[in-house]
């Protein structure tokens, strides 16, 4: 049955492996292919995972072998590498520096591995080693010979490590990141019995500071002592590069939408390096214990950027920069939006979810559902880390306040007075549909949306702005990269984060999330109700979204997109305005642009390059059809 459901929805089967008595299966979506032909000129692709977790990751890497080897091999240390030029440090992958900086980065990595090992829950570890496992028996099955060699040695060299690192890896470079700026606390214990070069009375940001400098010293050809005796942290002026990728998020119900469905968007907005795209695809899960769940990520990604399940639970993250780190980097975002939309069937339960895990980076976490009236059917989970946040060697939760001088400011004095039991539970504040602004802290010096240009420029501002929300409907929420509830938006008033956030990013992130507002109130002022996704005569769904409907709203940034007046508005984004349409097609998409009915279980996605149809399934049908 499952075969002739996807045979409808356009899908045609590739091949198929069976591990254990499960079975997992890879589609392609018949003709409809990358629109970068000499780069890439595969269909698009779905792979569809059954049974134990062991089965999972097994059939993950033994269906994308090529794929999977290049994102545990190539693009995560492309993406470590990288982290080093936000700070000036320019080392090329596949030279000796890169691969001696890549050394340094990893034994430092392996490190936040071993402390945060203990906290991932175990069948995700189990699956993580099912996909070596997967990846390793199609290399000895199929990769014996000379033309492939480098690639059986690549595939056979590599370990839970190398996977972890993956799935943890978001979380654990913004830790290291943040410890070289002095912005985690104190106290964690290096594991005895370990061969690592430390001393345990280290604490992470020595550590860090460490290993910038042996990296400074590689990056110029000069020995630690010299590079130790230059080297300082960038100056405000110098900070210009930091943490320029984000996300957007929403979700619309109730009287916004067509039949007042739950309609939730997520724009996953991070490097590809000229990898990613090519290697995800759609990923649909048939696990043996939890909820069938659906997502777009290469195979590799156990844990996933954005993800719904069968009941109508869909979930994403997005960075939030802010000095409420853990002294570790604790479960990473990805692990925990997997553990929580397999798991979870309502909101009540992911919110707990999410509670009970260990955290240690700050993150938004946006959640919706169909059928969670209490919450306008979605919550945003504004999050530092998971143990106690008060009053730790300075970091008071209620500002991080190393920025003395903002205590004296009379519009502080509201948030000031807020009582002991106001400090966020589990370091997570949560600002649902209904939620408003507090009406008491009105004074604080906020940003007036109308005075945004259509094209802003995202100056240099370091003024603590806080982010008041504007909208008052009680079926809307908005998230991308900066906190909004006052408890939260303190934390990112440290002054190592303000600095960041003063260079561009904040004023980019406010600019996005208010360019969304206004589009859910030009299309509730235009037409009666948001529609879900574009379809065609017979009934399929069209390649490409167009205005009004939920796709299109989480589209907004692509160079393509087109406004109410069919324009071509924001080709600037992600480059030139005067950028040639061959130049728009060659353009990879940051991650994916994916948007789900809750009600319905279908979900829609773009991913590979910005002029690629959309492709989607429904998971509920696909399930039914799976029985």
């Amino acid at each position: 049955m499952m075969d002739i459901y996807l045979q409808s929805r356009g899908l045609k089967f590739l091949k198929k492996i069976t591990v254990d008595n499960d079975t997992g299966y890879l589609y392609e979506f018949e003709n409809k292919t990358a629109m970068h032909p000499d780069k890439y000129n595969e269909t698009k692709r779905c792979l569809i995972l059954t049974g134990e977790p062991s089965s999972l990751g097994y059939q993950a890497g033994y269906l994308r072998p090529v794929y999977t080897l290049k994102i545990l091999t190539e693009f995560i240390q492309k993406i470590g590498l990288s982290q080093f030029q936000i700070l000036g440090i320019k080392v090329k992958q596949g030279t000796p520096e890169g691969d001696k900086l890549w050394e340094l980065l990893t034994a430092e990595l392996k490190l936040y591995a071993i402390l945060t090992d203990e906290y991932i829950p175990e069948y995700l570890k189990t699956e993580m080693e099912g996909v070596i496992t997967g990846l390793q028996a199609y290399a000895e099955n199929n990769w014996n010979n000379d033309t492939d060699r480098e690639k059986h040695e690549k595939a056979m060299s590599l370990s839970y490590f190398d996977i972890l690192l993956l799935n943890q890896g978001v979380d654990n470079f913004y830790f290291l990141l943040a410890a070289l700026l002095n912005k985690v606390p104190e106290g964690w214990t290096i594991p005895t019995g370990e061969d690592l070069e430390y001393d345990p009375e280290d604490t992470a940001h020595i550590r860090a500071l460490d290993l910038f400098i042996r990296a400074l010293a590689i990056n110029s050809g000069i020995s630690k002592k010299r590079a130790s005796e230059i080297f300082t942290l960038p100056e405000e002026t110098d900070i210009n590069n930091f943490f320029r990728a984000g996300c957007n998020e929403w979700a619309v119900t109730g009287d916004k939408t067509e039949n007042s469905e739950t309609f939730h968007g997520r724009d996953f907005m991070f490097s590809t390096k000229g990898i990613y795209q090519d290697a995800a695809c759609v990923k649909v899960y048939l696990p043996d214990d939890g909820n069938p769940f659906i997502g777009v990520d290469p195979a590799g990604f156990v844990g996933h950027a954005s993800a719904m399940n069968s009941e109508g639970i869909s979930m994403g993250v997005d960075i939030s920069q802010a000095a409420a780190y853990g002294h570790h980097p604790g479960v990473g975002c990805l692990l925990i939006l997997r553990d929580t939309v397999q798991y979870a069937t309502d909101i009540d339960q992911a919110i707990a979810h999410v509670r009970s895990l260990k955290r240690g980076v700050p993150w938004i976490y946006i959640i919706a559902d169909d059928n969670s009236p209490a919450y306008g059917n979605s919550v945003i989970l504004e999050c530092g880390r998971s143990d106690s946040m008060d009053i730790e060697k300075g970091y008071d939760w209620r500002g991080f306040m190393n920025l003395h001088w903002l205590r004296q400011l009379w519009f502080l004095y509201p948030i000031m007075q807020l009582p002991e039991n106001d400090i966020p539970v589990d370091g997570i504040c949560e600002r649902n549909a209904k939620w408003g602004f507090p009406k008491a802290l009105k004074y604080l010096p906020a940003i007036d949306p109308d005075s945004w240009d259509t094209h802003p420029s995202f100056g240099r501002d370091n003024t603590p702005y806080f982010h008041r929300q504007t909208e008052e409907w009680d079926d809307v929420v908005i998230a991308t990269n900066h906190f909004i509830v006052p408890e939260m938006r303190f934390s990112q008033f440290y002054l190592p984060i303000q600095l960041i956030y003063g260079a561009g990013p904040m004023l980019e992130s406010m600019w996005r999330y208010d360019f969304l507002l206004n589009l859910i109130e030009e299309i509730s002022a235009s037409q009666d109700e948001m529609f879900f996704f574009d379809k065609n005569i017979d009934g399929s769904y069209a390649d490409h979204p167009t205005y009004g409907s939920a796709g299109w709203l989480i589209n907004f940034l692509n160079p393509f997109w087109k406004n109410k007046n069919d324009e071509q508005a924001n080709i600037w984004f992600y480059g030139r305005d005067n950028a040639t349409e061959e130049e728009l097609f060659k353009k990879e998409v940051g991650g994916h642009h994916i948007v789900f009915n809750n009600s319905t279980g279908e979900m829609r996605a773009l991913f590979g390059y910005m002029g690629d149809p959309w492709v989607g399934l429904n998971i509920i049908e696909l399930f039914e059809n799976s029985q």
